[in-house]
């Protein structure tokens, strides 16, 4: 099988980048004295909620071009200006908004963003990951876990955080709405640092609605695709995208909803078939992850298709703040975690899978490139 990684150059760059930055968030642990700095750290969610109060009023879409005073937004608003005022000055302290007069605010950088018709609004992340929901195990449930190994998620509200989603819709909608998010701005260039071209379909599990395809299909025009998620999901799905893309790729798309564990997957229809599991592994733990392997082998058809999972490779020691951070929500959320090279190995090995080639992007995440074990690598 030829090689899939491209654009390899550029990925050195990115990864070079990523260190200097990963550095750079370091600098506050090097130069604040070390009881100032866990005295930060330790009060850190004044930040997250003063954040989600700020994103759930609304505050940043009543600001104009022009500085707008607290007493305007509390007009607009319903809200008691004294308190707006204070909220919004510990706002402008961490360096959302700015006050450019006593209790006149303007947009800057970073408020930006928490405007609802903004290009790269991150709203519904923000309320996602403080609704009640997602907060009430981190406070309720996760020192208990630490002790007894269960999952903070489940342990709050009986049930495990996807099936939990399928019967509660506001929730549901505000987690898709933010892992579209996540891929509006991640953007496409990483997905050019992949040989799409080798393959003729690709089979998307857990692919939401179909947006990661999407921007690959519209790409390569030689691809079909079908995307398998939830019913819940991919329900209005097709509609979704109706006038916003072009016709002649969502023609060469197909849903179909079912469970990974419980429904049947999508058959392998030819050896150029590939499927696709962009962050679907890290919510498994590992036998989950290699049940998953094995339900796929199933639905190769004595076919000898590919596997891809996107999802990032810890290292042994020293994670960064990104991986480090997506793994601690896994544990809040899910049985499943970020996984170390032995790690994936561990679970290769046991669904009788080898991976063939590790493809860098540019991102936070790899391509892992899998075959079945005794097939000839085409």
């Amino acid at each position: 099988m030829k090689k899939l990684q491209k654009n390899a150059a550029k990925n050195k760059r990115f990864e070079r980048v990523m260190k200097i930055a990963s550095w750079i968030s370091d600098l506050p642990n090097k130069l604040t004295p070390a009881p100032f700095r866990l005295m930060q750290i330790g009060s850190l969610f004044w930040q997250s909620r003063a954040l989600y109060i700020i994103v759930k009023i609304g505050v940043a879409d009543e600001i104009s071009s022009k500085p707008t005073s607290t007493l305007e937004l509390a007009k607009k608003l319903d809200l008691f200006e004294p308190h707006l005022y204070r909220l919004m000055r510990f706002m402008g302290s961490i360096g959302v908004f700015k006050e450019t007069s006593h209790r006149h605010f303007v947009h800057n950088k970073l408020s930006k963003p928490l405007v609802r018709n903004s290009k790269n609004n991150v709203c519904d992340m923000i309320l996602m990951h403080n609704s009640p929901e997602m907060t009430l195990p981190w406070m309720d449930a996760m020192e208990e876990s630490v002790k007894d190994g269960k999952t903070p998620f489940s342990k709050c509200h009986g049930s495990e955080m996807f099936s939990y989603m399928d019967k509660n819709k506001g929730l549901n909608d505000l987690f898709s709405n933010a892992m579209n998010t996540v891929e509006a701005l991640t953007g496409l260039e990483y997905l050019l640092d992949f040989d799409w071209s080798a393959f003729s379909r690709i089979i998307d599990l857990g692919g939401s609605k179909g947006s990661k395809s999407i921007s690959i299909l519209t790409e390569h025009q030689n691809l079909s695709a079908v995307v398998f998620d939830r019913c819940e999901v991919i329900a209005d799905a097709r509609e979704s995208w109706q006038g916003k893309i072009d016709e002649h790729v969502l023609d060469r798309i197909n849903y179909e909803g079912g469970d990974l564990f419980y429904s049947s997957l999508p058959n392998a229809e030819s050896d150029h078939d590939l499927f696709l599991l962009i962050g679907v592994f890290h919510l498994l733990d590992d036998a989950q992850a290699v049940t998953l392997l094995k339900r796929i082998c199933m639905a190769m058809n004595n076919f000898n298709p590919t596997i891809a999972i996107v999802d990032a490779i810890l290292p042994e020691t020293q994670a960064n703040i990104t991986e480090a951070s997506f793994d601690i929500q896994m544990l809040m959320g899910t049985n499943g975690g970020e996984r170390t090279v032995a790690q994936w190995k561990n679970v290769f090995d046991k669904a009788n899978m080898q991976l063939i080639e590790t493809v860098a992007v540019q991102t936070f995440a790899k391509v892992m490139v899998l075959k079945k074990f005794g097939t000839k690598n085409l």
